[in-house]
């Protein structure tokens, strides 16, 4: 039973056998436009030959842009393309204008119906043009191309529309990025002498242009100065008509660039219309960079900038025309490019601090004033943000933002009397490149009728307050203790974590200690100092011989933490007399 059902299978298949044919159809069972030759006064369309020619319909239709009209309409089907098939000459066409065709193939196949359209952009020679050169040279008489033609055509290369299956006219889509591969077919002409209907036919291909470039009317150039000034961070992209253009362009034209930056792991795209009233369209593109820094001259704060795209490093474009008319837009691919974005190097002067001072100005009001210095104009904006010490935490910071390029230097800031302040210095410089830097400093405002604040930020004691007690005393009397100082954190700063350094005296190294809440105070021995000023004080050893000699003062400076930054004050002195 088995055998019998296969035998039978095998049968039916031997009847019928798969046809691939009977897969529906596409548009591309359909005629294509392969060629458009263009002369002054006409146009041939060269078409595909595909499917049946029984059910086919060609309606072709040309619009004069500048006109707004349209001309000499093709509708074919039938019997009429048993003969006109493939080769479609439109006639009495005006020289040297632009016209849009659109072409719509539909035909039955397979019971389906399949329609093609397409839409081009085309413009007929001017009388009296110069032949092809490169057909000239391959040896092919003046002749040949389109019949009675004063010298051969030569194609023009337009772009596709892309092809999904019935497509709605007038969408105005570019096509491929390159231009079709199209054969030069003079020598396939059925009137031609010496090729016969029945002889092999032959194609020649003409010689590719070595510069397509010239052909195209729209300009498109990368660069990184604009109006004189350069920008060595972003990019400048101007789209403009080219000088052979200028006086052929109208309202009707718009020249359509479309970008893409591409970068390591995205890419971006942006449009630019180039309108025909318009000379040219610059857009500026912003992307992130990779700054290496080399410095030139330390005294004069010179440095030298290699920057390069971090994560984007190429540019590509296609470029169109397009012409509008009351029909529609018809475009024209005028080409494609692809250009890498490369690195530049950049020279500055960078903005240095020469001094920070509070000064009573002429309205005995306390300001803080920042005087700095740079080699050069400069484009860049300077921050100051004052937060004021021992006040109340909620109590926002000062904060004012001043522009470089209409300042003489100096920034100045009203402050309170008899405050403390942690101050932030940002600079930023905005041209040629961005460049921050950011400095911490301390400012003290003093009170009124003095010269420094009425609660510093350290207390500093001598334990013991007196040395009254003399060498001469018998050894059997009790001695106080040596003398020590005592630095201590402001109970007017409870919130605020301090970092002293105290400078080496007696040869001794710098002393760093901090003041918080678990060690707000810190005790330093001051008898190498002070025997060093006076070795018959009783704590000296008395059998020593010499003592070293020490500076007269010793000097701290206290830094204030906040967070991860540090804010230092400026060096404090404490005399000797601070011991009697």
């Amino acid at each position: 039973m088995k055998f019998l059902l296969l035998s039978l299978f095998l049968i039916f298949i031997l009847i019928h056998p798969i046809n691939p044919q009977n897969a529906p159809p596409n548009h591309q069972d359909v005629d294509h436009i392969e060629d458009i030759e263009v002369d002054e006064t006409q146009v041939i369309i060269t078409t595909t030959k595909h499917g049946p020619v029984e059910n086919l319909k060609i309606h072709i239709e040309l619009v004069d842009i500048e006109a707004n009209k349209k001309v000499n309409p093709v509708d074919l089907s039938g019997l009429w393309l048993t003969i006109t098939r493939g080769r479609y000459t439109i006639p009495f066409l005006r020289p040297d204008t632009w016209y849009g065709v659109r072409f719509r193939s539909e035909n039955l196949i397979n019971g389906h119906t399949v329609i093609h359209e397409d839409e081009r952009l085309i413009k007929t020679r001017p009388r009296g043009a110069e032949p092809n050169l490169g057909v000239a040279l391959m040896g092919i008489p003046p002749s040949l191309g389109i019949q009675n033609a004063p010298y051969p055509t030569a194609p023009v290369w337009t772009t596709f529309s892309p092809n999904f299956g019935q497509i709605a006219p007038n969408l105005g889509i570019s096509g491929p990025t390159g231009p079709p591969e199209t054969h030069f077919s003079g020598l396939e002409h059925p009137k031609m002498p010496g090729n016969p209907g029945n002889a092999p036919k032959t194609h020649v291909d003409p010689p590719k242009p070595q510069n397509t470039a010239e052909h195209n009317a729209i300009d498109v150039k990368m660069h990184r100065s604009l109006d004189g000034v350069e920008n060595f961070e972003s990019l400048y992209v101007t789209v403009g008509w080219k000088e052979a253009e200028q006086e052929k362009r109208t309202n009707l034209t718009t020249g359509v660039v479309k970008l893409r930056v591409i970068c390591d792991n995205s890419e971006t795209k942006e449009e630019i219309k180039l309108k025909g009233d318009e000379d040219s369209v610059t857009i500026e593109i912003t992307m992130d960079q990779k700054y290496d820094i080399e410095e030139m001259d330390t005294a004069k704060h010179q440095i030298k900038a290699h920057i390069t795209p971090l994560k984007c490093h190429k540019i590509c474009w296609t470029t169109d025309l397009v012409l509008s008319s009351g029909f529609g837009d018809f475009t024209k691919h005028l080409g494609s490019e692809c250009k890498e974005i490369s690195g530049t190097t950049s020279t500055t002067f960078l903005r240095n601090v020469k001094k920070v001072s509070v000064i009573e100005n002429n309205l005995s009001e306390n300001e803080l004033v920042v005087e700095t210095e740079v080699q050069e104009s400069e484009y860049g904006i300077v921050t100051l943000i004052l937060q004021k010490l021992g006040g109340n935490e909620t109590e926002e910071p000062i904060k004012k933002t001043f522009d470089t390029a209409s300042s003489n230097g100096r920034f100045v800031v009203p402050v309170e009397d008899d405050a403390i302040y942690a101050v932030i210095y940002n600079y930023v410089k905005t041209k040629p490149f961005h460049y921050t830097s950011k400095a911490h400093f301390l400012v003290e405002s003093p009170a009124v009728n003095s010269t420094k604040p009425s609660h510093p930020l350290v207390d500093v004691s001598v334990i013991p307050t007196s040395f009254d007690y003399k060498h001469d005393k018998p050894d059997t009397v009790l001695k106080p203790e040596p003398p020590f100082l005592l630095i201590s954190r402001s109970k007017n700063y409870p919130l605020s974590d301090l970092l002293v350094k105290i400078e080496p005296f007696c040869n001794e190294t710098e002393q760093k200690f901090r003041l918080e809440d678990r060690y707000p105070q810190h005790q330093i021995d001051a008898v190498p100092f002070l025997c060093g000023l006076n070795p018959k004080m009783y704590f000296c050893n008395k059998n020593a011989t010499t003592w070293q000699k020490c500076d007269s003062t010793l000097c701290f400076s206290t830094s204030v933490l906040i967070g991860l930054d540090s804010f230092e004050a400026d060096v404090k002195l404490i005399e000797s007399n601070i011991f009697e």
